[in-house]
């Protein structure tokens, strides 16, 4: 996990709004149990890109539940219906 945390770090090094180095570091912040960390990962990539998949409005809501703020957590589900419903227009 060290290794690849380095990687992303290079990358955004190189490229501050690279996608996929965001979702990395926000899944590697997670699983450090970092979750305020992990949760700015995932809201820069949303900001970054607003079409994002629903499955970083998702880690949004696993982050705010580890957190503790089950009133955010709940408007996950929503978020991503909204996103996909967008989608479909």
């Amino acid at each position: 996990m060290e290794q690849a945390d380095a990687q992303f770090n290079f990358v955004l090094n190189q490229s501050p709004n690279n996608i996929p180095s965001l979702l990395g570091k926000a899944c590697i912040a997670f699983n450090k149990k970092d979750f305020r960390g992990a949760l700015a990962f995932y809201k820069k990539a949303l900001r970054t890109n607003p079409s994002c998949p629903a499955a970083v409005r998702l880690g949004m809501g696993h982050c705010f539940m580890k957190l503790g703020n089950q009133d955010k957590a709940r408007y996950v589900p929503l978020m991503v219906l909204l996103s996909a419903l967008r989608l479909l227009i």
